[in-house]
């Protein structure tokens, strides 16, 4: 028994292709990829440091002194006044040997809490 067909399979349908099969990228691959966008990455944040770098004017230097006094011996620190607290505390540790982190600051009495 014999069927005949009763339709046409239109040509567009024949030559249809399949996707693409995905296959497992080696390390080299992998890395090589990841080193070129580790370069953008760098790249843009250079970008973004010349921008904000040329737009932004610094301020004068204005030096502030602070007279120190630590186990009854005085010490003169001089500092710029953009410096931050941190910088204060460094300086210090410079010159009396207590580490930060063991460091108070008053300010006429007050603590200074950081």
């Amino acid at each position: 028994m014999e069927v005949a067909p009763t339709e046409t399979v239109p040509s567009s349908l024949e030559t249809k292709s399949s996707p693409p099969v995905k296959t497992k990228r080696s390390f080299d691959e992998i890395s090589s990829s990841a080193s070129t966008v580790d370069d953008n990455v760098a790249a843009v944040d250079e970008m973004i440091a010349e921008e904000s770098a040329a737009e932004e004017p610094k301020p004068p230097s204005v030096p502030v002194s602070f007279k120190v006094v630590y186990a009854k011996k005085p010490y003169e620190v001089t500092l710029d006044l953009t410096s931050s607290i941190a910088d204060l505390k460094t300086e210090l540790f410079k010159q009396t040997g207590v580490m930060t982190s063991m460091q108070k600051l008053c300010y006429r009495g007050n603590l200074v809490w950081l």
